[in-house]
Order: structure tokens, then sequence, then C-alpha cells
């Protein structure tokens, strides 16, 4: 499409009835041969609906796109925290079921280490037997005064209890 070239003019002015169409030359020579249809410029918004469909669909995809990143992001982090504190759980597990085994031995022992003891002679240890036995009464009751009574006390632990118990 090929546009003439317009010479520049001094000032430009709407005719009289305002009409968007045509631009009179105000000056002392004013030619009806030189006035010259004004064109419009097109819409500025005059995008095909289809064409504005698929933009909104990238603006959503898009959205989608960052959300879904972001949750992926979110998951693989608690997946680590996670994995990392099983690891350190079960460490202290490990740990403790160690302990324990240990404990066991050692109570072992000394049941073993006391019953050789018992066998010996020099040992001094004597059977059970009823008729010496020292029973003890139970203490009475005491009744309760509710005027006396106090808040119990806080327990206050320094290490966690132990885990696997």
């Amino acid at each position: 499409m090929h546009q003439p070239k317009i010479q520049p003019r001094k000032k430009q002015f709407a005719t009289s009835d305002r009409s968007p169409t045509r631009v009179n030359s105000v000056g002392a020579n004013s030619n009806p041969r030189r006035q010259q249809k004004v064109r419009q410029f097109p819409r500025q918004n005059s995008i095909p609906n289809w064409l504005r469909a698929l933009l909104n669909l990238q603006k959503s995809a898009k959205m989608l796109l960052g959300g879904m990143f972001g949750l992926s992001l979110l998951a693989y982090g608690c997946t680590v925290h996670t994995q990392n504190t099983w690891k350190q759980q079960h460490g202290q597990l490990k740990q403790l079921q160690d302990r324990e085994r240990k404990q066991s031995e050692m109570n072992e022992n000394i049941k073993n280490q006391l019953a050789e003891a018992a066998e010996q002679p020099q040992s001094q240890l004597v059977e059970p037997d009823p008729n010496r036995s020292i029973f003890i009464p139970s203490a009475t009751q005491r009744p309760n005064n509710s005027t006396a009574q106090t808040t119990p006390a806080k327990i206050v632990i320094d290490s966690p209890p132990p885990s696997g118990y």
C-alpha cells in the first residue's frame, strides 16, 4: 500500500462540521484540492478473539507451571528434611539398642557372679527360712486434708526421653 507524501503545514484544524475525516489548512492559500481524507488508525485492542484466548491460555499455563514448580520444591524440601530427621532418629535408636544390649549383658554377668559366689562355702549366705522372716504391719490410712493440698511439683527432664521404647 502506497501512501502519498504530505508536506508539513503550519497548523491544521478540523472543519466547522467537526468531521474527523476532513482536515482544512488555515491560511491565505486554502486550496480545496489539498483537502485529504484522514485515515483512522486501527484500534489498539483489535486482537482476534482466538488469539486473545490463546494468550489467556498461555498466561494460565505459566501460572500453573509456576505453582507446580513451587509445590515440587516444597515437596522436595519436605522429603529431604524427613529423610535427615529419620536418619538421626534411626542413629539414636541404634545407640539405645546397643546400650540396652550391653546393660542386659552386664545384668546377666552380675547374676552369674552372685550365683557362683552363693555356691561357695565361705560366702556365709543362708537359705531363706519362713520362720526367720520379719513381717512389717502396713501403715494406717491418713485422712485427706483438703486444705493442705498443694500443686504437684513440675518435673524437669534434662535429656529427651529415649525413643523406640
